[in-house]
């Protein structure tokens, strides 16, 4: 979608005002168009695992599914990572718990234990030691 307009030269300070003013809160209803929409923690299992897996690989013309799970309860994280740049979240909702995983975290990621937060995320499957458990892998808290 475009737009356009004309005006005096002598405005356009006043024009660049308006604009900024207006920008302002420009990304504040923003929301992710790949996300696939409002997923509850109680509806995350391996059977909506091996679903999403039936639509691999992903990629540039097919991206990984996007997830909103609202209210999640944040029961602790930590910093991970070579520079503690990543942070790893245990968080619960709807009675269960999963691990999540936050890269390149910002301060704003950095939430306190027993806050509710909303998070943009990806589901993944993680093997360790023999052990298979769903991660969650955090786009963005809102």
């Amino acid at each position: 979608m475009a737009i356009g307009f004309s005006f005096k030269k002598e405005h356009l300070h006043l024009i660049k005002s308006i604009i900024k003013l207006e920008a302002k809160d420009c990304n504040q209803g923003y929301i992710d168009r790949d996300i696939l929409g409002i997923l509850p923690f109680s509806e995350i299992d391996f059977n909506l695992l091996n679903t999403l897996k039936l639509f691999e690989p992903y990629g540039e013309g097919n991206p990984k599914p996007k997830f909103l799970a609202k209210g999640v309860e944040v029961i602790q994280y930590y910093q991970i990572g070579k520079s503690k740049e990543h942070l790893k979240y245990i968080l619960r909702g709807e009675g269960k718990i999963f691990t999540a995983l936050k890269f390149h975290a910002k301060e704003r990621d950095r939430v306190k234990k027993g806050d509710r937060v909303d998070i943009i995320f990806t589901i993944s499957e993680n093997e360790y030691r023999d052990n298979i458990s769903i991660n969650l892998y955090i786009e963005e808290i809102i």
